[in-house]
This record gives structure tokens, C-alpha cells and sequence, in this order.
């Protein structure tokens, strides 16, 4: 997602034509066409097979409204009208200076709300005198598929820097965990807050955005676990420790095989045989 923004950023006639409909579009009357020519612009590097295999949408926005987005299909299009001072997360966004900022699962502001995606979006502000917005949207499910584990008594919980939880199975469980989002790097037990009984917790920290991850498991299920861990260690050792020994006990008789014969030879040396070989 953060690539997106980048790709986009990277791009010096995209940011020119950001530039000027952030200009354009405050007296749309007098510029009607440019804007139609700039939108069209910027739609075009938008609507890439990249972002459309592996994103829900990709939209340019600024205070005036829309710009252009990834998407024309029927269940994805954009409702050009929507007033962007009513989106409920841009105010977390607004003044960041061109950071990435995560935003949690949010209903999809751009379509129809009746029938709007769950949704988890990439938002980054655009560098400039409000130039506007580029927000890289993600379904829900395909979001949650980040956090799949294999294990199912694994449980996931991914936490922002302000402590607001990014993603979790069950977020109304996930909330009574928040006494561990201020928490370190590192594995600890805990009793948990939700059964009462003993968790481990495995906390790891992403140097780039801050996001906290929470892998929570039960201590009996991690320990059920072991019996079949010793019996796969002991069958390894056993393969490997057989062969060793065994190849170990051939070198050895190959090597002294000379040395056996010599003094047998040794040993029937007499006064009668010393001229022998």
C-alpha cells in the first residue's frame, strides 16, 4: 500500500497535475476542461493492473472532492459528489506531513452506503498547500488474511501506535487485552483477561509504521504441542545419530586395516624370518 503512494509521489507530471487541480478545482467554473483533462490524467496512472489485482480502490482526493480513482467497475464506483470534509477519519491525517498513516476498519467513504465494503485504507497527505490525499483501500478479508495463522489457538491482535486496535479476529475480546498494547518487544505469561487462565504473549513492534503485533496462546495448547516436537527430535537424532556411527566404525576399520597387518607381521618377526618383506 505504502508503495502505491510512493509510485505515485515519484511521479513529477502526477504531483504537477495534483498541483494545479488543487488550484483548478477552487474556481471550477473558469476551469471546467482543464479539470476534466487533469482528472483524466491522473485516472490513467491510476487504473494499472497492480493496483487493481491486489487493491479494492486507489483514490486522489483533495478538500475541493474527488479526483480520480483505480476503479470503474459497477460495484466500485465513485460517488463524485461526496463532500470529503464528512470522511470521519481525516482529521487523523490532516497535518502528518506526508507520513503513512494505517486507518482501521472503516465503512468504504466513496461508494453508496447502503452497500458499502468493510474496508482498512493507506492514507498518505501530499506534501504542499493542500495539494490533498491519496487513500490505497483494502477489503476486510483480504486485509485479514495478513494475520492468518495456521494454528487457530493462535490468536492475533495488531495494535496502532495510539493504542487503537488495527485488526483482531474478535475486536470485543481484543479490547480486553489493553493493558498489554503499551508493552515492550518480548514473550511473557499472562493470565488472561478473558478465561483466566495462563497466555502466552508474544509482542513484536514494526520499526516502520509502529504497529504492535499480539500473538496470544493458551499455555495448555502450547504445551500439547510439545510431546510431538521431542518425538520429531528424537526420530531426527536417531536417523542422523545411526548412519554416524555407523560410518564412523567403517572409517575406523578402513584406516587401521595397515596398522593390524603390521603388527601381526611384528609380532611373528623372528631371528629365522628377519630378511622377510
Amino acid at each position: 500500500m505504502t508503495q502505491v503512494t510512493l509510485s505515485l509521489l515519484s511521479d513529477q507530471d502526477v504531483v504537477q497535475t495534483i498541483r494545479e487541480l488543487s488550484t483548478e478545482m477552487a474556481d471550477p467554473e473558469q476551469h471546467m476542461a482543464d479539470i476534466v483533462n487533469g482528472k483524466a490524467r491522473i485516472k490513467s496512472d491510476l487504473y494499472t493492473a497492480y493496483n487493481l489485482e491486489n487493491f479494492y480502490r486507489v483514490v486522489v482526493f483533495n478538500r475541493y472532492g474527488y479526483i480520480a480513482a483505480s476503479a470503474t467497475m459497477q460495484e466500485r464506483l465513485v460517488n463524485t459528489e461526496k463532500d470529503v470534509s464528512e470522511i470521519p477519519w481525516l482529521d487523523q491525517v490532516i497535518g502528518t506531513k506526508g507520513r503513512s498513516i494505517l486507518v482501521g476498519e472503516h465503512p468504504d467513504d466513496w461508494g453508496e452506503e447502503d452497500s458499502a465494503p468493510r474496508v482498512f485504507s493507506l492514507v498518505r497527505e501530499i506534501q504542499g498547500d493542500h495539494l490533498g490525499f491519496i487513500e490505497v483501500q483494502m477489503l476486510k478479508k483480504d486485509f485479514g488474511e495478513i494475520f492468518a495463522l495456521s494454528d487457530d489457538t493462535i490468536k492475533a491482535i495488531a495494535v496502532k501506535e495510539n493504542g487503537e486496535i488495527l485488526y483482531a479476529a474478535e475486536e470485543e475480546e481484543a479490547e480486553k487485552y489493553a493493558g498489554l498494547f503499551g508493552e515492550g518487544p518480548g514473550m511473557k505469561k499472562e493470565k488472561s483477561p478473558v478465561s483466566g487462565e495462563t497466555e502466552l504473549v508474544s509482542i513484536g513492534e514494526s520499526e516502520e509504521n509502529g504497529v504492535k503485533l499480539l500473538l496470544i496462546q493458551d499455555r495448555k495448547d502450547a504445551m500439547a504441542d510439545m510431546p510431538n516436537a521431542w518425538a520429531t527430535a528424537m526420530g531426527v537424532a536417531v536417523l542422523v545419530f545411526l548412519p554416524s556411527l555407523a560410518f564412523i566404525f567403517f572409517m575406523a576399520e578402513r584406516l587401521t586395516r595397515p596398522m593390524m597387518a603390521l603388527r601381526k607381521r611384528m609380532e611373528k618377526t623372528e631371528l629365522y624370518n628377519l630378511t622377510d618383506e
